[in-house]
């Protein structure tokens, strides 16, 4: 039988730890674990119930992903409670020092970022360590329902609502936001994904009883200005949304011409294709943040629900060949 580097030409890594980043097609030794590993392709997608949160509420906000996620605010009147999710169940963990519903959230379930939001249209800022949150500097303009993609040293705030829909786009340095150039479609309660200098929004529209009428407008951001690129096949707001700028989903919300949705689309870094839908159609609730469409996970929602879902998509996953 021929060994693996007469084959495909090169030797097997022997790692400690999986490397970061993994490359699709990518093969390695995991010394720690005794296993060998290749990253492949998921080839089926699909929606699958996860443990309920603690506190039901909608307009939550979110950082993480499905298997280490982060919930905060949300609810009405707004709340303070944070949770924390383990890709199985929520635990109840240390509060936002200001409830907050509509805030944009990034970051991780250890390392994110809470700004903006309601009772009351704020630019109140906070930053969470993974054991408290802490008061920062504030957004230049107060808003809600805006879209924040990033980490905690680096991150961006775009769109949103203040007396009407704004195009606005601040950016984070991890101590001050600097305003920088807007979006060409002003629009709150939008989906985005990506990171501070390759970021993409896309759908959103009007708050509730002002105007009407959804957007489908997706634009891509290059750390300098934004280009309209195709537009998703749904119009929607309120959905979750995560990934990369080019690779990412969108999911659930609200569309003014029918009930909540349950439609899911795929970013491919040119256009979008509808794949399999959430169980349940809901709008307005918490979603994770991050650049990897293949484990997306949705929480709350509108009518308080306190129900999870989370996703399997199409794209590289890590499988495990065999056990030493």
């Amino acid at each position: 039988m021929a060994d693996y580097i007469n084959t495909f030409g090169q030797k097997i890594q022997y790692l400690s730890a999986d490397p970061d980043p993994v490359q699709e097609g990518q093969v390695w030794y995991n010394s720690t674990s005794n296993t060998l590993k290749y990253r492949g392709s998921n080839a089926s997608t699909a929606w699958a119930s996860g443990g309920n949160m603690n506190t039901g509420r909608d307009q939550t906000s979110g950082a993480g992903n499905k298997s280490s996620a982060l919930a905060f605010g949300g609810g009405y009147p707004a709340k303070n409670n944070t949770e924390k999710y383990n890709g199985s169940s929520w635990t109840e963990v240390n509060n936002l020092n200001t409830g907050r519903r509509s805030m944009l959230g990034f970051g991780t379930q250890t390392a994110a970022i809470g700004a903006g939001g309601l009772d009351g249209v704020t630019a109140a800022n906070e930053i969470w360590n993974g054991t408290n949150w802490t008061e920062v500097n504030n957004l230049n303009t107060a808003k809600s329902s805006a879209k924040g993609v990033g980490i905690t040293t680096a991150g961006l705030a775009y769109g949103g609502y203040t007396n009407t829909q704004i195009a606005l786009n601040e950016s984070w340095n991890g101590t001050n936001w600097t305003e920088i150039a807007d979006m060409n479609t002003a629009r709150a309660a939008l989906g985005g994904a990506g990171t501070q200098g390759a970021a993409l929004a896309f759908n959103g529209g009007p708050q509730a009883n002002v105007g009407n009428g959804n957007i489908y407008n997706t634009e891509t951001w290059n750390g300098s200005s934004w280009t309209e690129v195709n537009n998703t096949n749904t119009a929607s707001e309120g959905a979750g949304s995560n990934g990369s700028q080019t690779s990412a989903i969108i999911y659930g919300g609200y569309i003014y011409s029918g009930a909540p949705n349950t439609r899911t689309e795929q970013w491919n870094g040119s256009a979008w294709t509808e794949t399999s839908n959430l169980n349940s159609g809901r709008e307005n609730g918490g979603s994770g943040s991050g650049g990897n469409n293949t484990s997306a996970i949705y929480f709350g929602g509108a009518s308080n629900t306190n129900a999870t879902e989370e996703w399997t998509g199409l794209g590289p996953i890590v499988q495990t060949f065999s056990n030493a």
